[in-house]
């Protein structure tokens, strides 16, 4: 079933005559054009349809939209709010009037002039919501007066729209509105803009060339172009395109046509990191980067072309995500970039710490924004990193914050259940104390459940000599002990590795010594207390624990020994000693 549009959502509301509607966009002008077209649209099916678009700023007063009718240079929130009462009271007495006329039986009415803004008007109101918080001098007066019309807008057809980036309703208006999102350009709508862009960037008849290579490079490449712009606002939109299409037309030796997507890319990410909750992330770590973790290296490429049409068309559910568990320094952060790379999509980090807020209900939006970005980006990776740090009160009801730990990830499992676009999201824990057990069921939220244990053996070794040859490149000793330093290297994360390196780099250089030998990284092996020395009891139980209620994300070591198997006699018979 098809999902309904923001015009439906919108016509629906108008037509059973919502009073109060709470639009949530940064797109004011491109919602507000679309509310018009809207408008006309439903004029011309329907004759009857006779409500009027007024829209109110601070700085032009009261306009009236593809209506030939006089500004009113009302300014002040207040005096328009004074001013939207009075007209709707007028109507209500006249409207009163008629009716006791129409009881008495008087025929001979008099004509009667209806109040403009009396009735059937629907007041759009950008930035208002600024006038309901606690800096607006008039805020009382304003949210009184608001509810007074509010009330008596139904019999009038009336109706306040409230346009704004963000969701600010006090207690007093929450429940007599109805808050509407205002979708993102969609790819039908990107796919417009962009064959809009290229007509008047490339104006001059002698580069109908030029145009002709843009349409077709466009065309061969539409997939990943139209995925590069989804996320971004009408406007925003159209300046990167316009950047990449003014960089392609002063390319050095001629145009080809061709967008930078990467160009792309670099200005999505600037917007996207506006928000200050959603961060966009490297993804240069591929899984050759990467030390064991093999059985989670399969059951990932093995879901690659899980996201794309291929899959869609032969009836494959979207791949929800994955969570892995494990001890701080196990490589749980570099798989998720990892995966991002294999599944050649963006990934989105979540600033934890910023999603809780100071402000009542900061929280609950920051979530909601997190929600909305990884959405409009999708496909992408969402990594939820460290959850149990984000959400450490909610097994106990959040009441040291008024229970804002716990509606913040009712509303993330909400998503997690209920989300439509292709975001695979990678959420890490170091401990599942905290964590409810509706979080820890595959299925519903998680596709999979992942151990990240303590490397093994042989992983210890491919950990060991992808980090030598990070930190040192062409200064490690090429007849390093790999097999003996990894064996030294027993319980040690592949961070601990890491630093074991870099300090054996330090002792080198220190020493005067050319190159990186076995005896530096083996020092530095005895001068370094793993976390599993530090804190043994908890890690152990730790271990213990998450071993029995997630699947290893690597393969078991194989048995070590150096047992011989007897040779039999040559004869075949019973050797007796």
């Amino acid at each position: 079933m098809k999902s309904a549009t923001f015009k439906d959502k919108f016509m629906k509301l108008i037509r059973v005559g919502q009073q109060a509607i709470y639009i949530n966009t940064h797109e004011e002008e491109r919602c507000i054009n679309e509310i018009r077209a809207s408008f006309n649209s439903y004029r011309e099916e329907n004759a009857d349809f006779a409500k009027k678009l007024a829209r109110f700023t601070i700085t032009d007063g009261i306009q009236f939209i593809d209506i030939e009718l006089s500004p009113i240079a009302v300014r002040a929130p207040d005096a328009f709010m004074n001013l939207a009462k009075d007209e709707v009271d007028k109507e209500h007495e006249i409207q009163e009037e008629l009716a006791n006329q129409a009881q008495s039986g008087n025929k001979k009415q008099k004509a009667i002039q209806h109040p403009i803004l009396g009735t059937d008007t629907v007041f759009l109101l950008p930035d208002y919501h600024h006038f309901f918080k606690d800096t607006c001098p008039d805020r009382l007066t304003i949210m009184r007066t608001m509810k007074d019309c509010i009330s008596k807008f139904g019999p009038v057809g009336n109706t306040f729209v409230v346009i704004a980036p963000s969701v600010y309703l006090p207690e007093d208006l929450e429940k007599s509105f109805v808050v509407l999102d205002y979708d993102m350009p969609s790819e039908q709508q990107i796919e417009t803009l962009i064959g809009e862009m290229f007509i008047s960037s490339i104006a001059d008849p002698e580069e109908a060339g030029h145009l002709k290579a843009f349409q077709n490079h466009f065309a061969k490449n539409k997939r990943q172009i139209i995925n590069a712009f989804k996320g971004f606002t009408a406007f925003e939109a159209e300046t990167a395109l316009a950047m990449a299409v003014g960089d392609e037309l002063k390319r050095e030796g001629g145009c080809k046509g061709e967008i930078d997507v990467k160009e792309v890319l670099s200005h999505k990410k600037q917007a996207i990191e506006k928000s200050g909750i959603v961060s966009w992330m490297d993804t240069n770590i591929d899984m050759d980067s990467i030390g064991g973790l093999e059985i989670l290296k399969e059951w990932i490429l093995k879901r690659k072309r899980a996201f794309g049409q291929e899959a869609i068309d032969f009836g494959l559910p979207k791949p929800r995500g994955i969570l892995l568990l494990g001890c701080s320094g196990t490589g749980k952060s570099l798989a998720a970039k990892a995966i991002a790379n294999i599944l050649s999509v963006p990934l989105l980090g979540v600033n934890m710490g910023d999603i809780f807020g100071s402000l009542v209900g900061e929280s609950e939006k920051n979530v909601k924004e997190m929600c909305r970005v990884a959405e409009s980006v999708a496909p992408a990776v969402l990594f939820l990193d460290e959850l149990e740090k984000m959400f450490a009160g909610a097994q106990g009801g959040g009441n040291n914050d008024s229970g804002t730990t716990k509606r913040v990830f009712g509303t993330v499992l909400t998503w997690m259940q209920e989300r439509k676009a292709p975001v695979f999201v990678v959420a890490t824990a170091n401990s599942i104390e905290f964590l409810p057990p509706e979080f820890l069921r595959k299925g519903g939220r998680f596709d999979e459940i992942f151990f990240v244990d303590y490397p093994t053996r042989t992983e210890r070794e491919a950990i060991l000599k992808i980090q030598v040859k990070s930190v040192c490149k062409t200064r490690a000793d090429k007849d390093l002990d790999y097999h003996a330093l990894s064996v030294e290297l027993e319980n040690f994360t592949g961070a601990e590795i890491q630093s074991v390196v870099e300090d054996a780099m330090i002792n080198a250089f220190d020493a005067g010594d050319k190159t990186v030998q076995t005896h530096h990284i083996s020092s530095s092996i005895l001068n370094t207390t793993p976390l599993y020395v530090t804190a043994h009891e908890k890690v152990v139980a730790m271990r213990e624990d998450l071993k029995q209620k997630a699947k290893s994300a690597s393969r078991p070591e194989e048995v070590q020994t150096s047992y011989k198997k007897p040779s039999l006699p040559e004869n075949g018979g019973r050797k007796i000693v």
